[in-house]
């Protein structure tokens, strides 16, 4: 389940942030924050203090103060697919946080119905961690591929052999092989590392590590960097980050005490 959810997250989160600001894109990242809450509640039986729920809603009243600015909003139907996509992403999250719970509550529960049957006797099968992933990432690739049709109708109709030709030929380039190699590294250590997050705290702890550098990343568009179009800076802009940052420093102020 958890690779469906990330097999729809990737195109949907790409195709969004293709047509909107780059810092635009950042700040709503932050709505993983209620749809962790809101799913941790009905997958888990979470629940959450009052300062936990104001810091839900003080994010929100950010981000929605920085989709309100002329210059950072986009598309309203773009606005609210990319903010879907982040949903998926979070589900994905809270499904592998229901595995890994379960196998902490019923450690023998994956030899249930093999102890008598003469295969393996009385031994549990280990849960293995890097086959789940596996799994998770071969459904991700699957449901890809099955939503190609889709894919299609939003690219103006281009075929497949025509999409990979353009991506292969463009990853030929001197200047743009070296930025491939690097964002596949940077994923596949960032599925990893958010995985073992999962697995020794919360589907809540691995969203507060994703948002930890949201000022620097969202500021970073202001910068004259090279290869990023640049985004005029105002203050309005930096108060809905301080809102923001407020509402995760509220959201986790459990954490902080401990």
């Amino acid at each position: 389940a958890f690779g469906m959810c990330e097999g729809a997250f990737f195109p949907l989160v790409f195709y969004s942030a293709a047509r909107l600001p780059g810092s635009l894109v950042q700040v709503l990242n932050q709505t993983l924050i209620p749809s962790t809450v809101l799913l941790s509640c009905l997958f888990l039986r979470r629940r959450y203090d009052i300062l936990q729920i104001t810091g839900v809603a003080v994010v929100l009243a950010g981000v929605a103060a920085f989709t309100s600015f002329p210059r950072t909003s986009g598309s309203v139907a773009v606005v609210a697919l990319c903010i879907a996509a982040y949903g998926l992403q979070a589900g994905a999250m809270v499904l592998k946080e229901v595995v890994f719970s379960r196998y902490q509550k019923n450690p023998a529960g994956s030899c249930a119905g093999h102890a008598n049957d003469g295969i393996g006797g009385d031994r549990c099968l280990p849960f293995d961690p890097a086959l789940f992933l596996t799994a998770g990432t071969g459904c991700r690739l699957l449901v890809q591929f099955l939503a190609w049709p889709v894919f299609q109708q939003l690219t103006q109709g281009l075929s497949l052999r025509s999409c990979f030709a353009a991506g292969f030929q463009a990853m030929q380039q001197p200047s743009v092989l070296p930025l491939v190699v690097f964002y596949i590294a940077a994923n596949v250590a960032l599925s990893i590392t958010a995985l073992l997050l999962v697995q020794k705290t919360s589907a809540a702890a691995t969203v507060l590590a994703n948002v930890v550098a949201l000022p620097l990343s969202a500021l970073v568009f202001c910068l004259p960097l090279p290869l990023l179009e640049q985004q005029a800076f105002h203050w309005q802009f930096a108060m809905s980050l301080v809102l923001i940052v407020l509402g995760n420093l509220l959201y986790s102020h459990r954490s902080l005490r401990e």
